[in-house]
């Protein structure tokens, strides 16, 4: 959880998400819970940006959730 919550908040200041803090945190949190998890939210809050035309946003969702996936399974093994 804490390195979610570290790779979400450098990242999010990183592409310049308002309150990229908060947001980490919740989704750190969050990420404790199986079912939903990091994917749980990011994805859905990518697909949603990239419906409403925010497509920058949407694009940057999607990398930030493969490379915190990409770390996770890495620090995993």
């Amino acid at each position: 959880m804490l390195l979610t919550f570290a790779e979400l908040s450098i990242l999010f200041s990183l592409f310049g998400i308002e309150s990229a803090v908060l947001k980490a945190a919740l989704i750190a949190l969050l990420d404790i819970l199986p079912i939903l998890g990091t994917g749980g939210i990011m994805i859905p809050w990518a697909v949603t940006s990239l419906v409403l035309g925010y497509t920058k946003l949407g694009l940057e969702l999607l990398l930030i959730y493969g490379i915190v996936t990409v770390i996770r399974n890495y620090s995993v093994t």
